[in-house]
């Protein structure tokens, strides 16, 4: 699993162009658009779903995107989605909400 420091070496060593924005967790995406400021481009939104079979997704989409979880999961064939818990999140990406 990547470190902060691990991508922003990958990308320094890349010819992405990036601008790195450090902010305390945002938990809700009226909380981004509260304190992002004038930031440009896209903004999104992760969610980090499981299925009955304890599969786990990560889905991403523009922050705007209502997503409906039984019209994705009926999409995509994963059976019942939903939320994961943090445990699992911590657990897969390393990461905790916000």
């Amino acid at each position: 699993m990547l470190q902060q420091n691990d991508l922003l070496t990958k990308l320094n060593k890349s010819k992405y162009v990036y601008k790195l924005y450090k902010h305390k967790a945002l938990f809700t995406v009226k909380d981004s658009v509260k304190k992002r400021g004038i930031i440009s481009g896209a903004h999104s939104k992760n969610l980090f779903l499981k299925n009955k079979k304890n599969h786990y997704f990560l889905f991403s989409c523009l922050e705007d995107t209502k997503v409906e979880l039984k019209e994705l999961s009926k999409s995509l064939n994963l059976g019942n989605i939903s939320f994961a818990k943090q445990t699992a999140l911590y657990k897969y990406l390393g990461v905790v909400p916000g």
